[in-house]
Protein backbone atom coordinates (compact mmCIF):
# COMPACT_ATOMS: atom_id res chain seq x y z
CA UNK A 1 0.00 0.00 0.00
CA UNK A 2 1.47 3.48 -0.66
CA UNK A 3 1.44 6.31 0.76
CA UNK A 4 -1.71 7.23 -1.25
CA UNK A 5 -3.79 4.84 -0.37
CA UNK A 6 -3.64 5.74 3.24
CA UNK A 7 -5.87 8.21 2.97
CA UNK A 8 -8.57 5.99 1.30
CA UNK A 9 -10.89 3.20 3.43
CA UNK A 10 -9.93 0.17 2.61
CA UNK A 11 -11.17 -2.02 -0.55
CA UNK A 12 -13.44 -3.98 1.93
CA UNK A 13 -14.60 -1.28 3.69
CA UNK A 14 -15.51 0.10 0.38
CA UNK A 15 -17.20 -2.91 -0.53
CA UNK A 16 -19.47 -2.51 2.33
CA UNK A 17 -20.26 0.80 1.74
CA UNK A 18 -21.59 0.55 -1.49
CA UNK A 19 -23.79 -1.84 -0.02
CA UNK A 20 -25.00 0.33 2.34
CA UNK A 21 -25.77 2.86 -1.18
CA UNK A 22 -22.85 4.81 -0.93
CA UNK A 23 -22.29 6.73 -4.47
CA UNK A 24 -20.75 10.40 -3.37
CA UNK A 25 -17.66 11.69 -6.34
CA UNK A 26 -14.91 10.04 -5.46
CA UNK A 27 -11.12 10.66 -6.78
CA UNK A 28 -10.34 6.76 -6.31
CA UNK A 29 -11.91 3.74 -6.99
CA UNK A 30 -10.82 -0.53 -6.89
CA UNK A 31 -11.46 -2.59 -9.78
CA UNK A 32 -12.89 -6.12 -8.16
CA UNK A 33 -11.26 -9.41 -9.77
CA UNK A 34 -14.87 -10.77 -9.98
CA UNK A 35 -13.63 -14.71 -10.09
CA UNK A 36 -11.77 -13.95 -6.42
CA UNK A 37 -14.26 -11.04 -5.07
CA UNK A 38 -11.24 -9.48 -4.07
CA UNK A 39 -9.74 -6.12 -5.26
CA UNK A 40 -7.15 -6.32 -8.12
CA UNK A 41 -6.23 -2.92 -8.40
CA UNK A 42 -6.49 0.95 -7.18
CA UNK A 43 -6.98 3.56 -9.25
CA UNK A 44 -6.88 7.30 -9.00
CA UNK A 45 -9.90 8.42 -11.00
CA UNK A 46 -8.70 12.24 -11.15
CA UNK A 47 -5.49 14.69 -9.99
CA UNK A 48 -8.32 17.51 -9.46
CA UNK A 49 -11.99 17.97 -8.27
CA UNK A 50 -13.36 18.08 -12.27
CA UNK A 51 -12.87 14.75 -11.90
CA UNK A 52 -14.77 13.41 -9.13
CA UNK A 53 -17.28 10.45 -10.12
CA UNK A 54 -19.73 9.15 -8.41
CA UNK A 55 -20.43 5.17 -9.47
CA UNK A 56 -22.14 5.35 -12.62
CA UNK A 57 -19.72 7.50 -14.06
CA UNK A 58 -16.96 5.45 -12.47
CA UNK A 59 -18.20 2.12 -14.40
CA UNK A 60 -18.48 4.51 -17.58
CA UNK A 61 -14.94 5.05 -17.62
CA UNK A 62 -13.50 2.17 -15.85
CA UNK A 63 -15.75 -0.81 -16.68
CA UNK A 64 -17.85 -2.67 -14.39
CA UNK A 65 -16.47 -4.12 -11.36
CA UNK A 66 -15.35 -0.68 -10.22
CA UNK A 67 -15.66 -0.02 -6.20
CA UNK A 68 -15.44 3.42 -5.32
CA UNK A 69 -13.11 4.70 -2.42
CA UNK A 70 -13.62 7.03 -0.88
CA UNK A 71 -11.34 9.48 1.80
CA UNK A 72 -11.17 8.22 5.73
CA UNK A 73 -12.53 11.57 6.21
CA UNK A 74 -15.38 11.38 3.31
CA UNK A 75 -16.89 8.13 5.08
CA UNK A 76 -16.96 9.63 8.50
CA UNK A 77 -18.78 12.23 7.23
CA UNK A 78 -21.03 10.06 5.00
CA UNK A 79 -21.80 8.17 8.00
CA UNK A 80 -22.85 11.26 9.63
CA UNK A 81 -24.71 12.87 7.08
CA UNK A 82 -26.62 9.36 7.14
CA UNK A 83 -28.44 9.31 10.33
CA UNK A 84 -25.92 11.52 12.63
CA UNK A 85 -23.21 9.26 13.63
CA UNK A 86 -20.94 11.46 14.90
CA UNK A 87 -17.00 9.91 15.56
CA UNK A 88 -14.76 11.71 17.59
CA UNK A 89 -10.75 10.81 17.69
CA UNK A 90 -9.31 10.61 21.56
CA UNK A 91 -5.94 8.99 22.70
CA UNK A 92 -5.22 8.39 26.32
CA UNK A 93 -2.55 6.14 28.13
CA UNK A 94 -2.95 2.29 28.46
CA UNK A 95 -0.71 -0.05 30.06
CA UNK A 96 2.50 2.03 29.74
CA UNK A 97 1.02 2.62 25.96
CA UNK A 98 -1.24 5.15 24.31
CA UNK A 99 -4.26 3.97 22.80
CA UNK A 100 -6.48 5.69 20.08
CA UNK A 101 -9.48 5.22 20.35
CA UNK A 102 -12.92 6.79 18.44
CA UNK A 103 -16.17 7.53 20.33
CA UNK A 104 -19.18 6.63 18.01
CA UNK A 105 -22.53 8.60 19.30
CA UNK A 106 -25.81 9.73 18.53
CA UNK A 107 -28.70 10.49 20.49
CA UNK A 108 -29.64 7.15 21.07
CA UNK A 109 -26.17 5.31 21.71
CA UNK A 110 -22.38 5.84 22.30
CA UNK A 111 -19.88 3.17 21.18
CA UNK A 112 -16.08 3.02 21.49
CA UNK A 113 -13.62 1.32 19.51
CA UNK A 114 -10.00 1.52 19.82
CA UNK A 115 -6.12 -0.10 19.49
CA UNK A 116 -2.92 0.72 19.89
CA UNK A 117 -2.49 2.32 16.50
CA UNK A 118 -4.55 5.66 15.43
CA UNK A 119 -5.14 3.83 11.54
CA UNK A 120 -5.88 0.43 13.74
CA UNK A 121 -8.49 2.52 15.26
CA UNK A 122 -9.72 4.12 12.16
CA UNK A 123 -10.68 0.88 10.80
CA UNK A 124 -12.09 -0.52 13.62
CA UNK A 125 -14.56 2.41 13.73
CA UNK A 126 -15.42 2.70 9.95
CA UNK A 127 -16.19 -1.07 10.60
CA UNK A 128 -18.26 -0.72 13.61
CA UNK A 129 -20.20 2.13 11.64
CA UNK A 130 -20.69 -0.22 9.04
CA UNK A 131 -22.39 -2.78 11.48
CA UNK A 132 -24.25 -0.05 12.91
CA UNK A 133 -25.85 1.13 9.76
CA UNK A 134 -26.36 -2.24 8.64
CA UNK A 135 -27.79 -3.88 11.50
CA UNK A 136 -29.56 -2.00 13.47
CA UNK A 137 -29.82 0.52 11.57
CA UNK A 138 -33.42 2.51 13.46
CA UNK A 139 -31.82 1.70 17.09
CA UNK A 140 -28.78 4.08 16.49
CA UNK A 141 -30.45 6.59 14.15
CA UNK A 142 -30.95 9.84 15.48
Amino acid sequence: MNIVEKEFVSFEVALEMKKLNFDEPCLAAYRIEFTKGVASGFLLLGKDPSHLTEQKRANYILGYGTILAPTIHQAFKWFRAQCGLFVQPNRTILGGGIWYYFSISSRRTDVCEGSFSYEEAEAKCLEKLIEILSDNYLDYCI
